[in-house]
C-alpha cells in the first residue's frame, strides 16, 4: 500500500515538473498549469510526509530489536494532547487544583483541637488522641484518593475516549516521548502506573498538610501555612517564572 502511494505521487510530481517546462514554452494554457500545479505542490507534501513515516517506523524498528518491544506506528497526537507537551499547562492546573483542594480539605483539621481548647481533654480520653489521630489519617487518605481519582480519572477518561482500543496495548517504548523508559510495559500499564503514583504523591500532600496544621493553634493559620507551603511555590514557578521555587514546587511530580 504504501509502495504504491508512493509510486502515484511520484508519477504525479512528475506530471508536475513536465507541466512547469511546458507552460514556461507556452505549450500549455495558465489553467492547465494551474491544476497541475495545484495537485503537485499536495503531491510533494504528502511524500514529505510519507518519508517521515518511514523513517520513523525503521527507527522504531531498530529500537524495539535494542529494547525488545513490538515496534507499532501510529499518531501520536492524541497522546500528546492529553499527556504531552502540549498538555503541560492543563496538567499544572489540574495539580494546582488538586493539591488546593487537599489544603483547603485538611487544613484546619488539626490546628482546630488547639484553636477550640480540647487538646487536654482528648489527651485525657480512653487510648488519648492515639485511635482519633489514626482516624483522621484514614480520613485524609480517603479524601486525597477521592480528590485524585476525580482529577486524573477524568484525564483518563479523556485519553479512552479519543484513542483506539489497540493502543492500550501497545509497548509504551512506542512513543517518541517515552522511548527511553526503562521497564517493559504497556500504554496501559504506564497510565495505570502513573495513576497510582499521582495518588501517592497527593497522600503525601495530605500528610504534609496534616503536619503543617498541628503546627498552629488557629485554623486560618494553619490554612495560610498549607498554601505558603505547597500551593505558592508552584503558583510562583509556573506563573511567574522564578526557577528559585523549582524545588519548592509541589505540582512538578504530578505532572508526569
Amino acid at each position: 500500500k504504501i509502495e504504491k502511494l508512493q509510486t502515484d505521487l511520484e508519477r504525479t510530481i512528475a506530471e508536475y515538473t513536465e507541466a512547469t517546462e511546458k507552460y514556461s514554452k507556452g505549450e500549455i494554457s495558465f489553467s492547465d498549469y494551474s491544476v497541475l500545479a495545484y495537485e503537485g505542490e499536495k503531491a510533494q507534501i504528502k511524500q514529505e510526509a510519507l518519508q517521515k513515516v518511514r523513517e520513523r517506523a525503521e527507527y522504531l524498528r531498530e529500537l524495539g530489536e535494542q529494547k525488545h518491544f513490538t515496534p507499532y506506528l501510529f499518531d501520536e497526537s492524541t497522546f500528546n494532547s492529553v499527556y504531552g507537551e502540549p498538555a503541560k499547562p492543563n496538567q499544572q492546573q489540574s495539580a494546582l487544583l488538586a493539591i488546593a483542594t487537599i489544603v483547603l480539605l485538611l487544613g484546619g483539621t488539626m490546628a482546630y483541637e488547639r484553636q477550640s481548647g480540647i487538646t487536654s481533654l482528648l489527651s485525657s480520653t480512653f487510648r488519648g488522641r492515639k485511635k482519633l489521630l489514626w482516624s483522621k489519617v484514614a480520613a485524609a487518605a480517603l479524601l486525597t484518593l477521592l480528590v485524585g481519582g476525580i482529577v486524573y480519572g477524568m484525564e483518563t477518561y479523556a485519553f479512552y475516549q479519543t484513542c483506539t482500543q489497540d493502543i492500550w496495548k501497545v509497548a509504551v517504548q512506542n512513543l517518541s516521548v517515552l522511548e527511553n523508559f526503562p521497564l517493559p510495559c504497556s500504554i496501559q500499564g504506564f497510565l495505570t502506573g502513573l495513576f497510582i503514583f499521582r495518588l501517592f504523591c497527593l497522600f503525601t500532600y495530605g500528610m504534609v498538610v496534616l503536619l503543617l496544621s498541628s503546627l498552629v493553634k488557629r485554623m486560618e493559620s494553619a490554612y495560610l501555612l498549607g498554601v505558603a507551603v505547597l500551593v505558592l511555590p508552584s503558583l510562583l514557578y509556573h506563573y511567574f517564572d522564578l526557577n528559585l521555587f523549582q524545588y519548592g514546587a509541589a505540582v512538578l511530580p504530578l505532572e508526569g
